[in-house]
């Protein structure tokens, strides 16, 4: 049998009637939607907002400047490695911009079997280091 019961916000005092079929263990509502707005608007508050709000751009960026140049050389040595050693397995010449277009390619595969921002973001920072490989800006 359902019964009616009011339940009241530990929070807020805001009181709802709820149709249910037991009784609740007790008459209180742990948070009404409102508070839980509250409480998340709260917590949302709290987070570092510019680590969020970073654009796909803005972390191809990043990820293309210092951080990644340190870990592996510059995008000249380290796709001109690539290269070499791609040309030696496939037979024949492949240059670093090659190496770009084909990382791209990859995370444009990836991106339409399935979504990832991360996918995105790498598509982008590939396009990044190939405009730096053909001149038009510098790392």
């Amino acid at each position: 049998m359902i019964k009616l019961y009011t339940l009241v916000c530990n929070n807020c005092d805001y009181k709802a009637n709820y149709s249910l079929p037991d009784k609740p263990a007790n008459h209180v509502l742990q948070y009404c939607d409102k508070c839980k707005i509250e409480e998340l608007m709260t917590l949302i508050k709290e987070v570092n907002i510019e680590e969020i709000s970073k654009t796909i751009l803005e972390e191809a960026r990043e990820l293309t400047d210092g951080i990644r140049q340190q870990e592996y050389g510059s995008v000249q040595e380290s796709f001109g490695n690539i290269a070499t050693i791609a040309t030696i397995l496939c037979g024949h010449i492949i240059t670093p911009i090659e190496i770009a277009i084909i990382l791209k390619s990859v995370k444009l595969v990836r991106e339409s079997h399935k979504h990832k921002k991360d996918n995105l973001t790498d598509e982008c920072g590939y396009a990044r280091l190939e405009s730096i490989l053909k001149g038009d800006e510098t790392s």
